[in-house]
This record gives structure tokens, C-alpha cells and sequence, in this order.
């Protein structure tokens, strides 16, 4: 589901300009306002009305087009808007079009968000509450994860009258929700040339797993909880791609486990378009690990060991160092059973897998047990960290990237808001100093 859009209006009878709309939302308990871009506005209609479609994709510029699984999504100049509006056929197709205001953050970013907003419960007993929400509002639940059952995404429809911005804030003001988030996401940076994950010189900040008991308090520092919330002991070590090799016939890049003072090849990487393969060195044939052009419900086998299959349970978007990249939700599968609990990995496209290490199956094979990816980085441009510290459970509701104002040690850590010490950190992918 690709999530891009933010005020939500319904134009049957009424005009963009003339209705109110939120100008801020919440975060983390605060308020953060937003200043409406007056040049930009996005439209999103469903993917059924097909010659409502054709028509605006022949009467307008289309400034950006945002992937979705129910809405096709459109950014355009006001201008052409007004321009769309003229059209003898606009007051029928208006029916079937939700338009909204594009905006701009404190760091004068611009973004749009999608007619989808997350909640999260206070509690597994107040799923009654959220549901008498959904009714009185007329929104739609798109998705409940399996592992954060607390979570919600629901989505605005024709008949809410409210914008998602608008309902997001109306359940986090009531007092009754521990969160409720519009999705945002910038408009620029649509340009795909860091989805490639393959290239020299990127490293991965990574963590081997191994089950312990509950450390003493104080001595946590060294330990981390895995998916399902249990105690593991952690071995940090780091994965680079560096010069370049020739097996099976092909070329490859040479990825390289830095554990200490053991710096040893581990396998070969190359990547043919959305595709990652890998050959090990002793391997006499090349195995496919990432397969970004997967959807939802495909299956993933390994080229080599046909054991090895995934299925992939969601399919969804997540913005990368500003730019938006495809992510896969990996579970286990096996024909013909229902395997409820059995979640393997998570890919981002351009990053790699955050569980297990970048490159599937080369962790069962090399480390022997699980591993984490903290971070990734080309250069000194942060791609990726989780949103979080070590001792804190990892969730995969945080697999969200660096927001606009996450803040990171060199280390790939990320900081806590507040007054900073002398040194040197990044935020949004770039250095800056504190003197």
C-alpha cells in the first residue's frame, strides 16, 4: 500500500478553498504544525473508475503520480486543478474524487499524506471503541498487524466528510487512543537511483542475536529483545561491500563480515534490476536472496534449495532517507498450512533485510544465528537505523526510516531530542556540527 496524500476533501458540492482544514498534527504527544502549500494539490480516485482516470491523465500536467493499491493518486499545480474543474465532466467525476492540500513541515519539506491514518489502542479491550469510530465516521480498517495487535491503519472514504489529517487528530484529541498518526511523506525526491543496493563501499551496522536470560539491571547495555519481546545476548559486527570478484562466470561485489580484528569474504553480490543474487565462495552456482518485483501473497524460493520459501504477508512503502522505498513483510511458508506465527524477515528495497542481515539466506549459512541490522550506510549518508536503543523491543511499526528531525551519533545511534553536546551527528542523512 503506498501511503501519499494529506487532507482528504470531497468535492461534490464544495470547494477545496472554501472548506476548513487542519493545519497541524500529533507525534509523540506534541502538536506539529503545517503551512499549506498553495501551489500543490493532490487528487486520489479509485482505481475502478477507469475513464475518470484517462480523462484527468488527458486534460492535466501530472507533476507526480504516488503508487497505491486502491487510489490513483495524482500531484498537480492548483492551476491545473482549476483547469480540471472547467471540464464539462468535472461535476459527475467530481463525486469519485477526494482532493487535498499539499503542505510543508517546520524543516520546509514538502508533503502530502495518504487517506490512511495509524491508531494505536490503549489496550486489547477497547477494539469496541475504535469500531464505534469506524462507524461513526465511515472509515475503513485496512490492516491490524499480527505481531503489534494494538495497531491499526484505517483509511477515510467518499461518505467520512472528514479529511484523515481531521480524523487523525479528532482520536488522538479524545483522549481515548494512545496514538493516532496521519501518514506523511515528502513529494520530491521521487528519483529511484538509491533503490540499487549493490554498490561499493555500503555498510551495514549489524547485531548477532543469541536467547539469554533477563540481564541484571545495569548490565543491559550489551543486550537486546528480539521480535517477540525476549532477551537476547548481542555481538556487533559489520558487513561491507568492497572491490569486486568473478564467479559462476559473473561479477560481483565482494561482501566482507568485519567481526573485531576478523575481516573475511563472505559471498559475492550482484544485483540484476529488482533482484539481488549471491554466490559464496565455495558455491559452484549463484542462489537468488532479495526479490523486490515479490507483491502480496507471492512466494519466494531460493534458487538452490527449494526448502527455502517465503511468503510475502504485506507489501507496503516506507520513506529511505527521504526517498520512498518498496517493503516486504517475509513469512515462512509451506503448502497447505496456515503458519500464523512465523514472520522471517523484513526487506526494504535499497537496504536490504532487517532481520538475518541485508542478503537472504547468507545468514544461516555464515553467522548461524540471528542477527539485526542497526544501520546502513553508502558514504556518510545514513540510510537507515532503527528508531529505537537497545534495550527497548523491536518493533516493526518503527521501520519507518529517519524522520525529518531523528538525530544520529556516528555510530548510527539514534539520539534523544534536546540540547547536544559538542561533536559531530546527522540528521537526514548529512553531517553537522555542534560547537
Amino acid at each position: 500500500m503506498k501511503r501519499n496524500l494529506l487532507l482528504m476533501l470531497m468535492l461534490v458540492s464544495c470547494s477545496l478553498y472554501a472548506m476548513a482544514q487542519s493545519d497541524f498534527y500529533y507525534s509523540k504527544g506534541k502538536k506539529i504544525p503545517l503551512t499549506i502549500n498553495e501551489n500543490k494539490v493532490c487528487v486520489s480516485i479509485s482505481k475502478d473508475a477507469d475513464e475518470i482516470i484517462k480523462r484527468i491523465r488527458a486534460n492535466v500536467k501530472i507533476q507526480t503520480t504516488i503508487k497505491d493499491e486502491t487510489f490513483a493518486i495524482f500531484v498537480i499545480q492548483r492551476s491545473e486543478f482549476k483547469k480540471l474543474s472547467s471540464l464539462d465532466s468535472w461535476k459527475e467525476d467530481a463525486k469519485s474524487v477526494m482532493v487535498s492540500s499539499c503542505y510543508f513541515t517546520e524543516e520546509n519539506r514538502e508533503v502530502c499524506a495518504s487517506p490512511y491514518f495509524d491508531v494505536c489502542l490503549k489496550a486489547e479491550s477497547d477494539k469496541g471503541l475504535l469500531t464505534s469510530y469506524v462507524e461513526k465516521y465511515k472509515l475503513r480498517v485496512v490492516y491490524n498487524s499480527r505481531f503489534l495487535p494494538l495497531w491499526y491503519t484505517l483509511a477515510v472514504t467518499l461518505d467520512t466528510g472528514k479529511s484523515s489529517l481531521d480524523c487523525a487528530n479528532e482520536l488522538y484529541e479524545s483522549g481515548k487512543f494512545s496514538s493516532s498518526v496521519p501518514d506523511l511523506c515528502e513529494l520530491d525526491n521521487k528519483d529511484i537511483s538509491n533503490a540499487v543496493l549493490v554498490v561499493e563501499g555500503r555498510v551495514w551496522n549489524m547485531v548477532s542475536l543469541s536467547p539469554a536470560e533477563t540481564p541484571e539491571p545495569g548490565t543491559e547495555q550489551d543486550y537486546y529483545k528480539d521480535l517477540k519481546g525476549r532477551w537476547c545476548k548481542g555481538s556487533p559486527f559489520k558487513l561491507v561491500l568492497e572491490g569486486d570478484t568473478a564467479m559462476t562466470g559473473k561479477n560481483y561485489k565482494k561482501m566482507m563480515m568485519i567481526r573485531g580484528d576478523e575481516n573475511r569474504f563472505i559471498c559475492g553480490l550482484r544485483q540484476d534490476g529488482n533482484r539481488v543474487y549471491g554466490c559464496y565462495q565455495d558455491g559452484d552456482s549463484e542462489e537468488l536472496f532479495l526479490d523486490f518485483s515479490l507483491d502480496e501473497e507471492d512466494i519466494f524460493t531460493s534458487t538452490n534449495d527449494d526448502l527455502l520459501k517465503m511468503r510475502v504477508d504485506r507489501a507496503d512503502y516506507v520513506v529511505v532517507n527521504g526517498f520512498e522505498r518498496k517493503l516486504l513483510w517475509m513469512w515462512n511458508y509451506e503448502e497447505g498450512v496456515d503458519i500464523v506465527d512465523g514472520l522471517v524477515n523484513v526487506w526494504i528495497e535499497g537496504v536490504g533485510g532487517v532481520i538475518g542481515g541485508p542478503a537472504f539466506p547468507f545468514q544461516w549459512n555464515v553467522i548461524g544465528n540471528q542477527s539485526m541490522m542497526l544501520s546502513c550506510y553508502q558514504g556518510n549518508s545514513l540510510l537507515y537505523s532503527y528508531d529505537g536503543n537497545n534495550t527497548n523491543s523491536i518493533e516493526m511499526s518503527k521501520i519507518t526510516s529517519n524522520s525529518s528531525s531523528a538525530i544520529f551519533d556516528l555510530q548510527g545511534r539514534r539520539l534523544p531530542t534536546g540540547t547536544l553536546p559538542k561533536g559531530i551527528y546527522i540528521r537526514e542523512g548529512k553531517k553537522f556540527v555542534v560547537k
